[in-house]
């Protein structure tokens, strides 16, 4: 990298604020007022807002790069619930490289240890390379997918804390709490 990034990181910012500002008026606002060289500045009141944030944010980061890398392929408007679905799934994914040995084991298709802590939750990894928690949940038919099977977060992480914190979409993450997690009421819906 040179030394004139973040000049050009802050060039193309404001151009993109400033072509969009028809179709995307807040965030051309923002990113022509809360930036201070390539830094965003704005933020949220509350930590229901940050994580909401947090997500939107991402959702934009990969529309852009999609953008970026096929101009013929282009999404117009506001997010999609896909999109942002995918931005969690990127969050959770960055998150989940604190169970580098049990996502190894899964992908390659070997069992846990028997002496892994997380062996009773029934570990897999999904077509998304999420790891997520299996187990009698999955029986039952009235439950969506992500309540049958929640992405697995580790416990001491501060978006594990803020995600856990939030009234809505509990039933998308299970926390990692030790041996007795299944006794501990892992699973919390609302």
């Amino acid at each position: 990298m040179g030394p004139h990034v973040p000049y050009l990181s802050t060039r193309t910012l404001t151009q993109l604020a400033l072509d969009e500002r028809e179709r995307y008026p807040l965030a051309s606002f923002a990113t022509l007022h809360h930036f201070y060289v390539d830094d965003l500045l704005s933020g949220a009141v509350t930590e229901k807002e940050a994580v909401e944030l947090l997500v939107r944010v991402c959702a934009w980061i990969l529309r852009f790069i999609k953008k970026s890398r096929s101009p013929v392929s282009r999404t117009f408007g506001y997010l999609k619930s896909s999109e942002l679905h995918t931005a969690v799934v990127t969050i959770v994914r960055l998150i989940q490289v604190e169970f580098p040995n049990e996502i190894k084991c899964l992908v390659q298709g070997n069992p846990l240890p028997k002496d892994n802590k997380l062996l009773p939750l029934s570990l897999f990894c999904d077509s998304e390379g999420v790891l997520r928690v299996g187990g009698r949940l999955s029986r039952n038919t009235r439950l969506s997918y992500d309540q049958k099977h929640p992405m697995l977060l580790p416990k001491n992480h501060e978006f594990t804390r803020k995600t856990w914190e939030r009234p809505a979409g509990l039933e998308l993450f299970a926390l990692v709490t030790g041996m007795n997690a299944m006794d501990k009421n892992l699973f919390r819906t609302h």
